[in-house]
C-alpha cells in the first residue's frame, strides 16, 4: 500500500510521455529519463554513505524535500507554459477561422 502514490505518479508520468513527446522521439527521451533516474539514486546512496548518522539525517531530509519540491515547481511551469501555448493556439485558430470566413 505504501508505493499506490509512487504506482499512480508513475502511470501519470508514462501518460504525459505518450501524449506529448513525439513518437520518433521517445527512445531518446526515455533513455535520458532512465539515465537521470540512475544519476539521483546513485546521489542517493551516496548521501546515505557519506551522511549515515541520525544527527545528519536532518541533511538528507532537506535535500530530499528541496529536490520534490522542484521537481514540483518544475512541473508547474511546464504547465504554466502549456496552458499558455494551448490558448494562444486557441486564440490564433479563432482568427485563422475569422479571416477564412471574411474572404468567403
Amino acid at each position: 500500500m505504501q508505493f499506490s502514490g509512487l504506482w499512480v505518479a508513475d502511470l501519470v508520468i508514462t501518460q504525459l510521455i505518450q501524449e506529448n513527446v513525439p513518437e520518433d522521439e521517445r527512445g531518446i527521451f526515455n533513455g535520458t529519463q532512465h539515465s537521470l533516474n540512475m544519476v539521483f539514486a546513485i546521489v542517493r546512496s551516496l548521501l546515505v554513505i557519506f551522511l549515515p548518522h541520525v544527527r545528519t539525517f536532518w541533511i538528507v531530509t532537506i535535500l530530499s524535500f528541496l529536490a520534490v519540491l522542484s521537481g514540483a515547481i518544475f512541473y508547474y511551469v511546464y504547465r504554466f507554459r502549456r496552458r499558455g501555448a494551448k490558448s494562444r493556439d486557441k486564440a490564433e485558430s479563432r482568427v485563422d477561422a475569422g479571416s477564412k470566413e471574411s474572404e468567403i
